[in-house]
């Protein structure tokens, strides 16, 4: 299951690679259009001011300025994002589920031992713990 679980997390970890790929080429061609609009519209001298102002601005500001949610670029984030949560809490789901199941295979091996020397040891009860074999043979 763990195996599955890493091969499908490999998969979305390939996919979010293709979509980032995807989403660059798309901000490309937007600012592309967007520079092509805002040369036709602005006046040469206002141009220049608005090359300076973007120029100073920081780089986050400049890619979130024209930003809308109908761009799909957060609804497909979250959804990779969210893939990804699920997947890490169904592997730490199949660690602890294995360690548990570890448990309760050594605790019935460990009966199994106990009965089994209990048996052969002469004491008369037979779900007897090992504390309990030792006091019933003093």
């Amino acid at each position: 299951m763990v195996r599955g679980l890493k091969s499908q997390l490999e998969a979305l970890q390939n996919r979010e690679a293709r979509i980032e790929e995807a989403r660059r080429a798309y901000e490309a061609e937007r600012k592309r259009l967007e520079k092509a609009k805002a040369d036709g519209v602005v006046c040469p001298r206002c141009r220049g001011e608005i090359a300076r102002n973007a120029a100073a601005a920081p780089p986050t500001a400049a890619v979130t300025s024209h930003r809308t949610l109908g761009d799909g670029q957060y609804s497909v984030a979250s959804h990779i994002a969210s893939l990804r949560a699920d997947a890490i809490r169904d592997q730490e789901y199949l660690e602890k589920e294995s360690r548990y199941l570890d448990a309760l295979e050594s605790r019935q091996r460990e009966k199994a031992e106990v009965r089994a020397g209990a048996g052969a040891g002469g004491c008369d009860v037979g779900t007897a713990t090992a504390e309990e074999a030792v006091v019933a043979a003093s």
